[in-house]
C-alpha cells in the first residue's frame, strides 16, 4: 500500500506499507533519500488535525527518527507560492492510515507501541487565548460596551469550539481508530 505526499516546500514523500517495513522515500529538487523502517522499530503513532481539516499522522521509531504524513498534498504543477492549491487525498491517506494499524496488530507489535491523538500545545495556547478573550469580555461589560462584548462572546464560543475540534492529547486503542483524527470519505 503506497501513499504520496507532496509537501507545501516541494518535497515529494512515498510511503510504502511492506510485509516487514515501511519504505519511505523524499525527493526534492532531483536528489532522493531512502529510508526503510521496519515495524518493530515503532515506538510512537500519534494522530491529529494539523491545520483546518488536514489529518497527520507522527510514526516515530526507535532510532529517534520521525515520519510525518498529512491528508493533503501541494499541487506540484501550480509554481505561485502564494497560491499553492492543496488537494485532498483523504481516501488514499485513511487506507494507509488504516493499512498501517492493521499490520501493527496482525505482527502483535501494539502492545509495545505508544497510540495517542490531539495536539496539547495547540490546546494548550487556545486555553490561553480564551482566557484572555474572557478578561476582555468582561472588561467591555465593565465598561458598558456592549457590541464589544458580544464580540468577544462570539470570539469565545469559536475558541471553544474549536479546542474540542483539536483535543487533548489521550491514547487510543489501536483497534479502534478516532473517527475525529480521520478523514471521512
Amino acid at each position: 500500500m503506497e501513499y504520496e505526499y507532496i509537501s507545501v516546500t516541494n518535497k515529494r514523500a512515498f510511503a510504502i506499507l511492506e510485509d516487514a517495513g515501511i519504505r519511505y522515500s523524499l525527493q526534492k529538487a532531483g536528489a532522493e533519500e531512502q529510508h526503510y523502517y521496519r515495524y518493530e522499530e515503532i515506538r510512537g503513532v500519534k494522530l491529529f488535525v494539523a491545520e483546518a481539516n488536514w489529518y497527520s499522522i507522527v510514526i516515530s521509531f526507535s532510532n529517534s527518527a520521525k515520519l510525518q504524513l498529512k491528508s493533503v498534498s501541494r499541487d506540484p504543477l501550480k509554481s505561485n507560492k502564494l497560491v499553492q492549491k492543496m488537494n485532498s487525498q483523504d481516501l488514499d491517506y485513511r487506507n494507509w492510515v488504516l493499512g498501517l494499524h492493521d499490520r501493527l496488530i496482525s505482527k502483535g507489535l501494539s502492545h509495545s507501541i505508544k497510540f495517542s491523538q490531539g495536539r496539547s500545545f495547540v490546546f494548550i495556547g487556545l486555553i490561553i487565548l480564551m482566557a484572555f478573550v474572557v478578561l476582555a469580555f468582561l472588561a467591555a461589560l465593565a465598561i458598558s460596551q456592549y457590541g464589544l462584548a458580544v464580540m468577544m462572546a462570539s470570539g469565545l464560543l469559536f475558541l471553544f469550539l474549536y479546542a474540542r475540534h483539536v483535543g487533548f492529547v489521550k491514547p487510543y486503542d489501536p483497534t479502534v481508530l478516532p473517527e475525529r483524527y480521520l478523514p471521512v470519505v
